[in-house]
């Protein structure tokens, strides 16, 4: 068995992080915050033998949302989130992303 890994890419205009969790041995991938490109990010992982496996958001703001359904609908993976962040979520005033001019509201699979 090898050591868990952790792999970075910074993406979008607001420069967020996002992180993806990963074995050598079994090239699977939870991508942590998908920020603003899902399409983007299942290329990069996928074209470096990835298979990603699931997405976990640390928290609701738009930034760390906006490619959550690119990234579920190519990878066909369930998102998991706090329970706490389900009103942000689903409330593109709360997770601010009406503010920004791209209005998101996404459901969490597993709170």
């Amino acid at each position: 068995m090898s050591e868990i890994k952790i792999g970075r890419i910074v993406m979008g205009r607001f420069t967020t992080n996002c992180y993806f969790v990963y074995r050598d041995d079994l090239k699977e991938a939870v991508v942590i915050d998908p920020a603003d490109s899902g399409d983007y990010l299942y290329e990069a992982l996928t074209g470096k033998g990835f298979k990603v496996v699931g997405i976990l958001l640390t928290h609701g703001h738009f930034d760390h949302i906006f490619g959550v359904e690119d990234l579920r609908k190519l990878a066909g993976v369930k998102v998991y989130a706090y329970q706490g962040e389900e009103d942000l979520l689903g409330d593109m005033e709360l997770n601010c992303s009406a503010s920004v001019g791209r209005p998101k509201q996404i459901e969490a699979d597993v709170l």
